[in-house]
């Protein structure tokens, strides 16, 4: 069986930039969208497929599936505190107002610094729906004295699926802490529904290096979390949702969060519509000197059989505004990418 990894470590680095020690080239990437551009949308099997060997997950950037790992049972959950999880609801009651409505007649952004929302036809999925992107995970943005937190997050569309974020909070020195909020969990006992979080020393199997060609026309190396939010349906009016984190060094996709749950109301549940986003505290009023960037790439969302490169049909990229942010690059012929200085 070991071989059989290695080369599938090998030809999933290969095309997606995730073996140990490579780095992912966004001109080549910018050059592909450019190429394919009328391949907005294609066809695709089933998003988890089980085969002799386990479960394989599918990967858009290659059009294969890899192999599943389970690590849930060995990462905990490092609570966050009350004022966070405040501060997460407060904002979440905002963003929840501007569900479904169009773009023209959102009212101003307050609290999203930058990023994508989504629109139709990515707002009504069925069976399963599941964001792949790239999240810049530095240690740390840098003592911030103007701002109070910064979250880098997504939902996957679905009303009742998970948020995987980066969190960036005053009271934690503004390190980097992978948090999970399940919509479909039960509330922990301060509130909330963060219920996976992974310090940046458990990050260290996910953190894959990544260079950009920034406007500047230098290249600026990082590290990101390649992340797959998925929500899926069992049976019936049974579904399950599944946080994975892809593995660079053996060439896995790493199952950290899954939750089954029930949704009876499902077909008259108004989706989601926030793709990766800068979220910014507090609004209005955070002003941000980043002492390392941030931001996201690649976004992809397959949903219900069909593979989705985000463009103006069916996205939107808020730029920063107002708020320090400072735009070093963003993604060409499509809303997949946004990084901040």
């Amino acid at each position: 069986m070991a071989p059989k990894n290695d080369a599938w470590a090998f030809v999933l680095g290969f095309a997606v930039g995730v073996v140990a020690g490579a780095t992912v080239s966004l001109m080549a990437s910018r050059r592909g969208e450019k190429k394919h551009a009328s391949t907005v949308e294609r066809p695709v099997g089933p998003v988890v497929q089980s085969s002799g060997e386990g479960l394989r997950l599918f990967e858009p950037l290659t059009r294969r599936y890899v192999p599943i790992r389970d690590r849930q049972a060995e990462f905990g959950n490092v609570p966050a505190s009350k004022e966070e999880v405040r501060s997460f609801l407060a904002r979440r009651r905002g963003l929840q107002t501007r569900t479904l409505r169009p773009a023209s007649e959102w009212p101003p952004p307050g609290g999203l610094g930058a990023g994508v929302a989504f629109r139709d036809p990515l707002l009504h999925f069925q069976d399963y729906t599941a964001v792949y992107f790239y999240l810049i995970a530095p240690p740390n943005i840098g003592r911030q004295p103007h701002a109070d937190l910064l979250y880098m997050t997504s939902s996957n569309t679905a009303a009742l699926g998970c948020e995987a974020l980066l969190s960036f909070f005053g009271t934690e020195q503004f390190k980097c802490i992978f948090r999970i909020w399940d919509w479909s969990h039960p509330d922990e006992p301060d509130g909330g529904k963060f219920v996976r979080s992974l310090t940046y020393d458990e990050l260290s199997e996910y953190l894959i290096p990544y260079s950009f060609g920034i406007d500047s026309g230098e290249g600026l190396a990082t590290v990101c979390l390649y992340i797959v939010n998925l929500t899926r349906r069992m049976k019936g009016n049974s579904f399950q949702n599944e946080i994975y984190l892809h593995n660079h060094t053996i060439g896995t996709r790493d199952l950290v969060w899954s939750y089954p749950f029930d949704w009876p109301a499902k077909e008259t549940t108004e989706e989601f519509w926030w793709g990766p986003i800068f979220e910014t505290f507090p609004d209005p009023g955070a002003q941000y000197v980043l002492a390392n960037p941030v931001g996201f790439d690649g976004t992809i969302i397959v949903q219900d059989g069909v593979e989705y490169q985000l463009s103006d049909r069916n996205s939107t990229m808020t730029i920063p505004s107002g708020n320090g942010l400072r735009e070093i690059y963003r993604s060409v012929g499509a809303n997949s990418g946004l990084v901040c200085a």
